[in-house]
């Protein structure tokens, strides 16, 4: 389960979900991604930081949720430390990008279900 929905609420209230792919996992659970300070998806984050991410495999019918507690990090040496070439597929300047930003996710809650186990 790579690529997760994130979802955040905006300031109009509505729910936006956007797909995401997390950088790394640290030892405390936070979910690190990598992602430019423009981004719309940073939006509401200010404002209010509580954001759901959902991951499905619907070959093995698992899914998990995460509720969190999202922040913006602008942190240079925390980016060269989560680094990787995977990176530069999105952003070509690499760390060098002057837009480029870190979005922390530390998990408040995380509820996973097998659809198969129920039987």
């Amino acid at each position: 389960m790579k690529t997760g929905i994130l979802i955040t609420k905006e300031g109009n209230g509505k729910l936006k979900e956007r797909a995401i792919v997390p950088t790394h996992v640290d030892k405390e659970g936070n979910l690190w991604f990598f992602t430019n300070e423009c981004s719309d998806k940073l939006n509401s984050i200010p404002v209010n930081g509580n954001v759901m991410i959902s991951y499905g495999n619907p070959k093995d019918s698992d899914y998990v949720v995460i509720y969190g507690n999202a922040i913006i990090v602008k942190d240079k040496k925390k980016m060269q430390e989560l680094w990787s070439a995977v990176g530069k597929v999105w952003f070509g300047n690499g760390l060098h990008d002057n837009k480029l930003a870190l979005l922390k996710i530390a998990p408040l809650k995380v509820e996973f279900n097998n659809e198969n186990s129920r039987e």
